[in-house]
């Protein structure tokens, strides 16, 4: 496993300067597409006042520094982010908190991302304890973060995360499994899985299973919006 190493200038009047003023990392007001959602094509690539800074090294190592104004608030060494798009940097609000977020990498399914959350307590940016492994949109109706990936050609994850803090919190997850043969495979028993726990049983089924059904139409409201909207996104691709 890689180190990563996180020096974070935690308290700006050790550096002989003022706290962050709070409308430097305000986030960006990004407007939800027609259903609902807002993806990541969707978040700025450039911020007014924050500034990131992403180096990729030969030996294939990443650094990053981040600004606040001249202010340098971060520095982030030889951390985890994969794919072609692995320097790319967005602007959001992933944590519907009001703050600005910054999301290093691509956003992709099957591609790591490494997703950076403003605390107000600290001044500074945290990285999550997550590996953000997926296709990324927010849901600002119930203040959400979904993730979407697959593990096969048969296999596709829909995740909702809340947070607490800057703590990234597990809410529920759709398994979508299309071969019935891969069924034990994946542990389950039905085409959609909804569960609230990510770790399998004794016999290696999905434990605290809400919903176990073939039809789509039997799912929760909420997630067929989402199956849908993750069906558009990926074929407007």
């Amino acid at each position: 496993m890689k180190k990563i190493a996180v020096l974070m200038m935690s308290l700006l009047c050790a550096l002989g300067v003022n706290a962050v003023d709070k409308s430097e990392v305000v986030a960006p007001v990004i407007k939800p597409n027609e259903m609902g959602y807002i993806t990541l094509n969707d978040c700025p690539r450039r911020a007014m006042h924050v500034s990131t800074f992403v180096y990729d090294e030969e030996d294939g190592t990443l650094r990053a520094k981040v600004y606040v104004g001249k202010t340098l608030i971060l520095w982030y060494d030889d951390f985890e982010v994969s794919g072609a798009k692995r320097t790319e940097v967005h602007y959001l609000d992933a944590n519907f908190d009001g703050y600005i977020d910054i999301l290093i990498g691509s956003g992709e399914s099957r591609n790591y991302s490494v997703l950076l959350l403003w605390n107000e307590e600290k001044q500074s940016f945290k990285k999550v304890d997550n590996d953000m492994n997926g296709l990324l949109m927010l849901d600002p109706q119930s203040k959400t973060l979904l993730l979407e990936g697959s593990a096969s050609w048969c296999s596709m994850f829909y995740e909702r995360y809340g947070f607490e803090g800057t703590a990234m919190k597990l809410k529920d997850q759709l398994v979508y499994i299309t071969d019935r043969s891969e069924y034990g495979t994946y542990g389950v028993k039905a085409t959609y899985t909804v569960t609230t726990d990510e770790e399998p049983d004794a016999n290696g089924y999905y434990r605290n299973v809400q919903v176990s059904t073939d039809s789509k139409a039997n799912l929760p409201k909420h997630w067929q919006r989402i199956v849908n909207a993750y069906n558009q996104l990926l074929f407007s691709e």
